[in-house]
């Protein structure tokens, strides 16, 4: 949550246009419409489905080409109907479809990238290359594993909490538990 707004960034697997009508299709499930806002590619309006909706509960989604197929960033306003917001909210964690093995080639696709980098450097160890030239791949190899682990968090700790609470655990535990695991 920032400054009252949610934001969700998620990744699917297919094109922008193939992205953008899941969400439609979910928003339209959870009580929100989605409109394009002309004259900028990429930029769609979310707003509650409802009479009476003001400017501030509405959200805002953009859809921009990724390495691993389409990254949906999506802002959602604190304000309004709490219930309406939380229907679109579970729609897009649950339904996300990289979540599978689409997601799983992706990272594993990062993670080979991250293996070359790490045999990079040791080869440049060997060769005695200069100090500059292998902090600065040294460099390079530990910003692809952090992007790596934000993109596992970001795409399975939603999955994990969820398994955990439909198996009985208590929330507060289940959140503590995977948090002590990444911190």
């Amino acid at each position: 949550m920032v400054g009252g707004v949610r934001i969700m960034d998620l990744i699917w697997s297919g094109t922008p246009g193939e992205a953008v009508a899941w969400v439609a299709e979910v928003a339209s499930a959870a009580g929100w419409e989605v409109e394009a806002v002309v004259g900028r590619d990429g930029l769609f309006e979310l707003r509650p489905c409802r009479a009476g909706a003001g400017p501030g509960e509405c959200g805002w989604l953009v859809a921009a080409p990724d390495a691993d197929g389409t990254r949906l960033t999506v802002w959602l306003p604190d304000a309004g109907d709490q219930t309406v917001r939380e229907r679109l909210e579970t729609g897009l964690e649950t339904g996300v479809p990289a979540a599978g093995e689409a997601c799983n080639q992706a990272l594993l696709r990062r993670l080979r990238r991250v293996e070359g980098q790490v045999r990079g450097l040791q080869r440049m160890i060997a060769q005695q290359r200069g100090c500059e030239e292998v902090m600065t791949q040294l460099a390079a190899a530990t910003t692809a594993l952090k992007q790596t682990a934000a993109r596992v968090v970001s795409e399975h700790y939603a999955i994990c909490f969820r398994e955990a609470l439909a198996s009985g655990q208590d929330p507060a535990t289940v959140n503590q538990r995977l948090l002590n695991i990444l911190f």
